[in-house]
Formats: C-alpha cells, sequence, structure tokens
C-alpha cells in the first residue's frame, strides 16, 4: 500500500485512536454489562443531537487540522489535530471515572501506530505524536439530558511530507 495522504490519512488516524481506546477500556471492564453499570458504546463523530443520545456512550470526533511547515524547508511540517472524546454518562460517578480513565490514558501514550484496518495483513504505516496536554472538562449547559456529559480533549501531532508538484493525494513517493 502507498502511504495515505490527505483525508484518508486523518481518517486512519482517528481510526487508530478509537480502536486504542476501545482496547484500553475493554480492559479495564467498561465495555461490559455489569451491576454497578451499562456497558460504554463508542461512537464514530459527535451527535447530531445530543439529547438523543443513549447513556454511557462515547463519541469520538477530530477537531481542527492546524499546519505548521517545517522550519527547514516546506517538504514536510506539523499536522496537529485535536481529538475530542465526549462521553454521556448515566450517572455522574461513571462519568467523571471514565473520563479520569480516558485522560490518564491520553497522558500515558506517547505514540499512537497507525495501520490501515481494512488489510489485517498491513503492518504499522506510521505513527503520531500524542501530546501530554489532554484535559478534561464538564461542558457549562443546563439542559437535563447533559448533566452527566464530561469531555476530554487530548492533542496529535503527525508529522508528513506535504504532496510535492505533479503528486495526487493517496499517493506518496
Amino acid at each position: 500500500m502507498t502511504m495515505p495522504t490527505g483525508g484518508k490519512r486523518d481518517r486512519f488516524i482517528v481510526e487508530a485512536f478509537h480502536r486504542a481506546l476501545s482496547d484500553h477500556l475493554e480492559a479495564l471492564g467498561w465495555m461490559d454489562l455489569d451491576d454497578a453499570h451499562s456497558p460504554i458504546v463508542i461512537v464514530d463523530g459527535f451527535p447530531d443531537d445530543p439529547g438523543s443520545v443513549a447513556p454511557n456512550t462515547l463519541a469520538i470526533s477530530m477537531g481542527d487540522l492546524d499546519v505548521f511547515p517545517s522550519e527547514l524547508g516546506h517538504h514536510a511540517g506539523d499536522f496537529d489535530m485535536v481529538i475530542f472524546c465526549d462521553f454521556y454518562g448515566e450517572t455522574d460517578a461513571i462519568s467523571r471515572q471514565i473520563t479520569g480513565d480516558i485522560l490518564e490514558w491520553c497522558m500515558a501514550v506517547e505514540y499512537l501506530p497507525v495501520r490501515d484496518y481494512e488489510d489485517p495483513e498491513e503492518p504499522v504505516l506510521f505513527q503520531v505524536e500524542v501530546l501530554d496536554d489532554a484535559n478534561a472538562r464538564e461542558p457549562a449547559v443546563n439542559q437535563s439530558f447533559e448533566k452527566h456529559w464530561r469531555t476530554v480533549s487530548v492533542s496529535l501531532v503527525d508529522y508528513r511530507p506535504f504532496l510535492t508538484p505533479g503528486e495526487s493525494p493517496g499517493e506518496s513517493p
């Protein structure tokens, strides 16, 4: 496979984050039903209507992408993105605990391996750096359905080459 570029590369990064976090939460027992909580369900993207989201839903979405050209030339740059983990808990205690577990995981991970998950034989294509700037907050809201809504955000940095003249998106030299 050629090295993914553009939006395909961004999609691979978000999927790698989603899968790694899901594996972590599975190891902690959050994905299973038990007497203390319903299982956590992870969805891709911020919900259009947060009021219709089922309790214990974790929505993972990507924020803006900022590009900073390298100082040694303009053939590569840092592509900085923020990943948001919006959690809608069934109780305040569960919401605080799971966002604390997500925050702790984000602070512990230094690099995230990225692969094409559609091809199980595909090795790691590249890595992105996970910055230690993660934070958790409770959005300032007053609707009753949002009372256990908390957000964790973390920055990822993808050091990637720019396309060269004549190169098509989806290819890389």
